[in-house]
């Protein structure tokens, strides 16, 4: 049974406070920005950003009886209800593939998430249907990495699923060192 609300957002919140309308608008925003020569989606380089060390790890952030997984340079290997090529998947009585591997690079992260210009933005495309008024669409997720110094892998902090689109789209806040850029903030200017 699929969870549907009409013209309104379902938000399912970790220990960040984002407006989920806010974060979704960022990040068509951010869809929009080119592509940086720094970019190598099969080597797992985003913008010059190295997450080839998240490879082969699935992620995961329960919520009640859901469990969103997510995988960044492959796809998602230890979960099986998920499939064979799912880089996002929710799994609850049913499975839904929020969108499969690979993902697509859509720049660098808004001021708001990243005001230092790190982080890293992904769409996983092609994620099971949802059939409603809309008609049949697939599901997607968008994946904005933040930095955080803190975090030696990958700790996703929040999920939402927002539903007025034609189909349930996801967005996941994930934080790692690794979204931080890699040149450090020069120091502030003596008076």
């Amino acid at each position: 049974v699929e969870r549907k609300i009409s013209g309104k957002i379902k938000t399912q919140r970790g220990f960040m406070s984002l407006t989920p309308y806010f974060i979704f608008f960022s990040l068509l925003v951010s869809f929009f920005a080119p592509s940086s020569a720094q970019t190598n989606v099969s080597a797992c380089i985003y913008n010059g950003i190295d997450l080839s060390p998240l490879k082969g790890i699935d992620f995961s952030y329960p919520i009640g009886t859901y469990v969103y997984y997510l995988a960044y340079c492959s796809p998602i290997n230890n979960i099986p209800a998920c499939g064979d090529n799912a880089a996002a998947c929710l799994v609850s009585k049913t499975s839904y593939v929020l969108g499969n591997f690979p993902p697509v690079y859509y720049g660098p992260l808004n001021q708001t998430l990243a005001p230092d210009d790190s982080g890293v933005g992904l769409k996983y495309d092609g994620g099971s249907y949802c059939f409603n008024t809309a008609g049949e669409n697939p599901r997607q997720a968008y994946v904005s990495t933040v930095c955080d110094p803190m975090i030696d892998t990958a700790l996703i902090v929040e999920v939402n699923e927002l539903y007025d689109q034609p189909c349930t789209t996801y967005s996941y806040i994930v934080s790692s060192k690794l979204a931080c850029s890699s040149s450090p903030p020069s120091p502030p200017s003596p008076p």
